[in-house]
């Protein structure tokens, strides 16, 4: 039985678990540390008609990395905790009890929510630091969350943008060939991702369906690859 976090309050931007959020200048809540910013923005036509209203997730740009092990015609992925819900009809139950515009309630609902934690099976993926390509940046995060050796240069699945509605970055999927020997890089202890297995194509539809792999650029890249790399999976 796996055991996940429960979420018993919300944290503040001073709060010593936020690792960097605070306020910003305006409306803008900021991660220095993870590059990140989430003003708020509103774009309005010539006449003052009202476009687009949301808050952006603001990043620097990041990689999807699908590892491809050619021996066993594999792929790679990791397991990392997500907070989304398991049971969306319970979800949705919870949420229709509140008033979603009384900011308290649905504060309390976020607290409260059933099984606002679950394990996703995924690609490895990160954010590209300053002196990064996100080719290099795919090839690192590919390396400390599988644990093994990628080889050779990445070669680009192209753009991807895992949340038109709120990401206004691209990020830039690749594939690289996997060693199953061991890498010197560094692993970031810190995100809590792994194990690593390596799962063939009916393992991986098996997941899809059910649910243990919920995440959409995973999908993606490894759709693209075999598009463009007929016969190599299996």
């Amino acid at each position: 039985m796996s055991a996940f976090p429960r979420t018993v309050r919300l944290v503040k931007p001073d709060d010593e678990f936020t690792r960097g959020w605070a306020a910003g200048d305006g409306n803008v809540i900021q991660n220095l540390g993870f590059g990140c910013a989430i003003p708020h923005v509103v774009w309005v036509d010539a006449t003052g008609k009202v476009l687009y209203d949301q808050v952006l997730v603001a990043q620097s740009g990041g990689a999807y990395l699908l590892p491809v092990h050619r021996p066993s015609g594999k792929i790679a992925l990791v397991r990392a905790i997500r907070a989304v819900v398991k049971d969306m009809e319970a979800y949705r139950r919870q949420w229709q009890a509140i008033d979603p515009k009384n900011a308290d309630q649905v504060r309390q609902f976020v607290l409260d929510c059933s099984d606002m934690c679950r394990f996703s099976w995924e690609v490895p993926r990160g954010m590209a630091q300053k002196w990064e390509s996100l080719a290099k940046a795919g090839k690192r995060e590919g390396q400390e969350e599988t644990r093994y050796r990628l080889t050779g240069n990445p070669a680009s699945l192209g753009p991807i943008n895992g949340d038109t509605t709120f990401f206004p970055h691209l990020n830039e999927g690749f594939w690289c060939e996997l060693e199953l020997s061991a890498t010197d890089v560094p692993e970031d202890k810190l995100e809590g991702i792994g194990p690593c297995k390596l799962v063939s194509l009916a393992e991986f539809d098996q997941m899809v369906d059910s649910q243990e792999i919920i995440c959409a650029p995973t999908e993606t890249v490894l759709r693209r690859f075999e598009r463009r790399n007929p016969g190599v999976l299996r």
